[in-house]
């Protein structure tokens, strides 16, 4: 390629560079072209006699660098600078040539119909990466010292079953002070840590608003702004901010009271947050009586928030002292709108919980008595596992008795 190719404001691929890096020409001088490519501060000269940078044709689907819209190509317009004209927002309009890269759909079908396979060496590859990735994720925690709190073993103990159950929606039902405020604070820092909540929302009744924002900056170095009526006011005010005022902050503080009205609910639900925080979120339920079901404001607004529809990529924690002082129909109105396929009805849930206390009572049992179970242990033992574990109680009485070994196998 000759400089007379080239002109300032072309798009420019730097093809013998490993991905191909699209760049701009800033400046000719004779055969010697300075480019800046995207994601660079510095620029880079080139001589066009090399053939080292080619000129990148434009054709059919571009993108906006400046905006990120997606558009089509039409025609040409000018050469220098160049210029073209794309439909853009069912608009027709003149862009720069240095404004625009090309567009490639790269989802499966595409892919498909264009013949852009990989091999199985890729393939494994990525999958290889993906589960190193997903390990990271879910490992060690990493943030605990890097919050000004004394922390108790209960609470790591939480924090580490959230973090590494996937997609993190979960019901903290401590008792009052044992730290529900602390243990979401821990898996907040957590979680951005592991760069999975960077767009967060707190719900707190009115009289804790302050309370969260305060702990949150002083204990977590986490800073959150409120916003209610006269941060809307502001907002106007100062940034002409008439749209959606949940898009002006990652980190939003808001009172249950507040956004429970119907107009600002609707905006905080349209906002795609990462993680969702629920104080006192048994304020947020049905209220059951009889055949008579009533939802009340904050469970119509937090169900938007924690939305099942976001299931698999929205963070949720419902923090509350008394789930145990509710119907069991409220209680499991809650656990649905966390994971509604964790229980399919309130029937399964009654039988879950009421199977809970003989669990945990075979557990202490066998926490007391040791492993292997010991040989004169009553076989009432040994049925109970065998009924939970749904085996015959001679192979129940193999593994119990099996030794170390069996313990896998147990479990398994």
């Amino acid at each position: 390629m000759s400089s007379q190719d080239l002109v300032v404001g072309a798009l420019i691929r730097w093809a013998t560079a490993p991905g191909s890096p699209i760049g701009v020409v800033l400046e000719l001088d004779g055969p010697r072209v300075r480019v800046r490519f995207d994601g660079e501060d510095d620029s880079k000269v080139f001589n066009a006699r090399a053939q080292v940078v080619e000129r990148v044709e434009l054709a059919g689907m571009v993108k906006r660098a400046s905006t990120g819209s997606i558009g089509l190509l039409h025609a040409q317009t000018t050469a220098a600078p160049p210029r073209w004209q794309v439909f853009l927002d069912g608009k027709l309009v003149t862009v720069a040539e240095a404004d625009l890269r090309p567009h490639v759909l790269d989802d499966p079908l595409s892919r498909l119909r264009e013949g852009r396979l990989g091999s199985a060496r890729q393939f494994s590859l990525a999958v290889t990466a993906r589960r190193y990735e997903i390990e990271q994720l879910t490992n060690d925690l990493v943030s605990l010292g890097e919050s000004r709190v004394d922390i108790k073993p209960h609470q790591v103990s939480v924090v580490h079953r959230v973090i590494t159950n996937y997609p993190h929606r979960f019901l903290l039902c401590d008792e009052v002070g044992l730290g529900k405020t602390i243990e979401a604070g821990m898996i907040l820092k957590e979680l951005r840590a592991r760069d999975s909540a960077r767009r967060c929302l707190i719900i707190a009744p009115p009289n804790l608003v302050r309370q969260w924002q305060f702990e949150l900056k002083s204990k977590f170095n986490e800073t959150f702004s409120v916003i209610n009526g006269d941060t809307v006011k502001y907002l106007r005010a100062t940034q002409g901010v008439d749209g959606n005022p949940f898009e002006a902050y990652d980190s939003v503080i808001v009172s249950s009271s507040w956004v429970a009205t119907p107009r600002w609910a609707q905006l905080a639900a349209e906002t795609s947050w990462d993680m969702v925080i629920v104080d006192e979120a048994h304020h947020a339920r049905v209220r059951i009586s009889g055949n008579k079901r009533e939802e009340t404001r904050l469970y119509k607004a937090v169900r938007q928030f924690a939305s099942p529809d976001a299931f698999s990529k929205r963070a949720a924690l419902f923090l509350t002292a008394t789930p145990m002082q509710l119907d069991s129909r409220e209680l499991y109105s809650l656990v649905e709108i966390l994971d509604p396929a964790l229980f399919p009805t309130v029937e399964h849930f009654d039988h879950h919980r009421a199977q809970v206390p003989g669990l945990s009572r075979l557990v202490h049992d066998l926490t007391e008595h040791g492993f292997p179970l010991p040989s004169e242990e009553p076989t009432w033992v040994i049925k109970r596992v065998a009924s939970w574990l749904d085996l015959d109680e001679a192979e129940a009485t193999q593994r119990l008795r099996g030794g170390t070994d069996s313990i896998a196998q147990l479990c398994g």
